[in-house]
């Protein structure tokens, strides 16, 4: 391979596949998030030789390890070993290159190649044809004509100044999709950059240290704009591939829907039904568990100390959304959930948990709140956040309601002047990225309280 590719170099897959294999591998992930997940692939992937790129981070493993760790991530969307990397100035040695690969032992019977191609710089800019060439190949490499495919792995292949990079899809359907729930609302926030906001936030309060004490001692959670609580739920584990029931009060069980007591089975990924592989014993891929990989991988979390949590929406039907999402994970923190519209009294409450909106009874627990309101480019309205007018009224809606000691919102970026905040508030580093196509930042506040 030339010295002067702008690809990083790759350890080339070798076969049989085993756990233990030494490998390359690529996570892919949202513009913006690459600095958390760079944490993930420390810890829970082992990575090492990291390069960090826009929109991904490359790294060595092995494959027991990732293959192990891929339910755990929370802010990959996809995950990706890489094959092979090769020189290819014509189709003819793309072809015979690929075609040489041994893709009997890599893969099931009955499995299939879906190519996607990319071309920059480089003498083969027809993607069309890279993908239809990759495709034939693939058929050519086997000792007898392949049996008609009954599944497809996905295989990428990026042609940069003549460099050709071979990769496989080991997740199959984006990580987002976490396999807990499939009823979603209006308008969701994806699981990925819920969970790298959640992150974010606990950052923050684990980088003060006021704050982190404040933290260490009883706490409540608040969603006011819930939706169907993904912060929530993405804070309590909602990448687990195991799921549970939630604890709820009495009154919460009588009140939430019947589909709520239903758990949906666990997804599947394309490295479990697409690959041939020999599992290894799991004490020869290392001393630390899978546990004490993924806490390393992660920032301060002040989950433990959590008292109870709130979930508001003004759509019932979006709270009982809610209700059935958090169902499906494992938890002993109490949920109240509240129909209300902001700054009004509550419509019902399902349950019996203290909260401010409810009874002023002198509790003064710290509050984190998540805030993911209407935007208005895709959810229109009167309060949608649109104008720097709608966004300091609801900080201040926020502040006179809640009291909250830390906030991080999500809101869609308008041009022009600061937002006045409420008293107290301090602005912290924000995260920007794209939701649905637009243009939105994720801003985080701590509120000092004299």
């Amino acid at each position: 391979m030339e010295e002067n590719s702008k690809q990083p170099r790759i350890i080339k897959l070798s076969s049989p596949l085993k756990d233990s294999t030494e490998a390359t591998f690529f996570l892919v992930v949202g513009p913006g998030l690459e600095a958390q997940a760079e944490k993930e692939v420390r810890g829970l992937l082992r990575g090492q030789r990291i390069e960090v790129t826009a929109g991904g981070i490359q790294f060595d493993s092995t494959f027991g390890v990732v293959r192990r760790a891929q339910p755990k991530l929370r802010i990959a969307s996809r995950v990706l070993i890489r094959v092979d990397q090769f020189g290819a100035r014509d189709f003819q040695k793309l072809f015979r290159k690929v075609s040489n690969l041994p893709w009997e032992e890599w893969l099931k019977p009955k499995v299939g190649l879906s190519v996607r191609a990319a071309s920059h710089g480089s003498r083969l800019r027809i993607k069309a044809g890279i993908e239809e060439s990759v495709v034939d190949a693939f058929k050519k490499s086997f000792r007898a004509p392949p049996p008609r495919p009954t599944s497809e792995v996905l295989c990428l292949v990026r042609v940069d100044d003549d460099i050709c990079t071979v990769s496989l899809d080991l997740s199959g359907d984006l990580l987002h999709q976490r396999g807990t729930h499939t009823d979603v609302g209006a308008a969701p926030l994806r699981e990925t950059w819920a969970a790298s906001i959640v992150d974010r936030a606990f950052e923050i309060i684990g980088h003060d240290k006021e704050l982190k004490a404040l933290f260490e001692n009883p706490w409540e959670w608040v969603e006011p704009m819930a939706g169907t609580a993904v912060f929530l739920r993405e804070a309590l584990g909602a990448n687990a591939v195991e799921s549970d029931k939630v604890s709820m009060t009495e009154s919460q069980s009588q009140t939430a829907s019947p589909a709520a007591s239903e758990t949906e089975p666990p997804r599947t990924f394309a490295v479990d039904t697409c690959f041939r592989f020999e599992k290894d014993d799991e004490a020869e891929l290392g001393r630390e568990s899978l546990g004490s990989l993924e806490k390393k991988g992660r920032s301060f979390s002040p989950m433990p100390h959590l008292k109870r949590a709130t979930i508001v929406d003004s759509d019932a039907k979006q709270l009982e959304r809610a209700k059935k999402a958090l169902a499906a994970l494992k938890s002993k923190v109490p949920i109240e959930f509240l129909l209300k519209s902001p700054g009004e009294a509550p419509l019902k409450s399902s349950g019996k948990v203290p909260s401010k909106v409810l009874v002023d009874s002198g509790d003064t627990l710290p509050r984190l709140l998540f805030v993911n309101p209407p935007w208005g480019q895709r959810l229109k309205g009167p309060e949608a956040m649109d104008t720097a007018a709608n966004q300091m009224k609801l900080m201040s809606l926020l502040e006179r309601e809640w009291t909250p000691s830390c906030v991080a919102i999500v809101l869609p970026r308008i041009a022009g002047s600061p937002l006045k905040l409420p008293k107290g508030w301090t602005e912290h580093r924000s995260m920007d990225f794209r939701s649905g196509g637009l243009p939105v930042t994720a801003r985080f506040f701590t509120v000092v309280r004299k």
